[in-house]
C-alpha cells in the first residue's frame, strides 16, 4: 500500500493507517484538503462537507483534511472544534477502511457499489463510530504541532475568527489541555437531571473522569462520545 500527500497528516493518522490497513485490500491512499465537488461550498453554514471516500475499482482511498476540519458532524454534538476536526479525521479513516473490507466479504458488491453504498454507509458509519470511541479511550487529543496542515489550520483559524467568536482562543486552549466537551455543552445537549449534572459536575473536579483546563470543566473523547 502507498500513500500519496498533497498536504500533510498528522503522523498519528499515517501511523493508524499504516497498522488499520494491513489487513485490507488497498493499494493506495491520498490525503488532499477538499474534495473538488465541495469547493463551491465553502461559505455554507449547513452544507456537510465530503470527508474521504473509497474507489472500489482502483482501491484508492481518498481522505480529505479540510474536509474534516469543515464537516459538523461532531460539532454538532456539542464538541470543540479542533476536537471535532481530529475525531473526523479518524472516524474517516476507520469508515472507509471498512468499505473496503465490505468489499473484500463480498466482490460482487463491485458490480452494484454505486447502487448500494447507502446502505453500506450506515454500516460502515456503526462500525466507525465504535472504533473511534475506542480509540479514544487510549489515545489522548493530539497537541496542534502534532496535526500537520491540520494544526497549521486550526491556528490560522483563531486569528481568521476571533473577531466574531472571540472564545474560539479557549476552545483552543481546551483542546490542548486535553478537552474535547465543555461539561456545561454535555448539560445543553443531553438530558441531565439536577442531580445528574451535579453528580457530573464533581466527578470531573474530584479527578475521577474528564479533565480540568484552564477553562474550565471538560469531557474526554470517550466520555464526550459515550454521552
Amino acid at each position: 500500500m502507498q500513500i500519496f500527500l498533497n498536504t500533510q497528516p498528522p503522523a498519528k493518522a499515517v501511523e493508524l493507517i499504516n497498522e488499520l490497513y494491513q489487513d485490507a485490500d488497498i493499494d493506495s491512499v491520498f490525503f488532499g484538503t477538499l474534495h473538488p465537488d465541495d469547493e463551491q461550498y465553502r461559505t455554507s453554514k449547513t452544507y456537510d462537507f465530503i470527508t474521504g471516500e473509497f474507489n472500489p475499482e482502483t482501491k484508492e482511498i481518498n481522505i480529505y483534511l479540510e474536509g474534516c476540519m469543515r464537516n459538523k458532524k461532531f460539532m454538532r454534538k456539542g464538541i470543540l472544534w479542533p476536537a471535532a476536526s481530529w475525531m473526523m479525521l479518524i472516524f474517516t479513516i476507520f469508515h472507509e477502511y471498512w468499505h473496503a473490507k465490505q468489499l473484500q466479504k463480498n466482490s460482487l458488491l463491485i458490480n452494484a457499489y454505486p447502487e448500494v453504498v447507502a446502505q453500506l454507509d450506515e454500516e460502515a458509519d456503526e462500525v466507525a463510530l465504535n472504533s473511534l470511541m475506542e480509540w479514544c479511550k487510549d489515545e489522548p487529543m493530539p497537541k496542534l504541532n502534532q496535526m500537520g496542515w491540520m494544526g497549521e489550520m486550526l491556528r490560522h483559524g483563531v486569528n481568521t475568527l476571533y473577531a466574531r467568536f472571540p472564545r474560539i482562543v479557549e476552545e483552543i486552549e481546551d483542546f490542548e489541555d486535553g478537552g474535547v466537551m465543555r461539561v456545561e455543552m454535555a448539560f445543553q445537549q443531553h438530558d441531565f437531571t439536577f442531580n445528574g449534572m451535579k453528580l457530573l459536575t464533581e466527578e470531573v473536579k474530584n479527578g475521577k473522569m474528564g479533565v480540568i483546563t484552564r477553562n474550565g470543566l471538560c469531557l474526554n473523547g470517550y466520555e464526550a462520545l459515550g454521552l
